[in-house]
């Protein structure tokens, strides 16, 4: 299986890193709220204490982490959409001064 980044240039290989770290981030940022929502609930009633809340904090570290990879992974998805129609607009003067 080949990566899908394999032989990309320019704004789709922006694109395609970027989806890639926007989509993990996404699955895993669901999963980490799963986990905080049986590790550490919602609410101080349902603490359990000790153990439970290390984990806790380790999951809530990882979700913020987690969200600055969606922060990254959405800003270059837009500028490589950005990067992409700039490229698009040059060939496009390029190709009406040549006629």
């Amino acid at each position: 299986m080949k990566a899908p980044w394999a032989n990309k240039t320019g704004a789709a290989k922006i694109a395609v890193w970027s989806a890639t770290v926007l989509g993990v981030s996404l699955g895993l940022c669901g999963a980490n709220y799963a986990v905080f929502a049986h590790l550490v609930g919602f609410d101080n009633a349902s603490s359990r204490g000790g153990f439970t809340q290390a984990l806790g904090f380790l999951v809530i570290v990882t979700g913020l982490l987690e969200s600055i990879g969606i922060v990254v992974g959405a800003v270059g998805v837009i500028c490589a959409l950005l990067f992409g129609l700039w490229d698009l607009a040059a060939y496009l003067v390029k190709e009406r001064d040549s006629e």
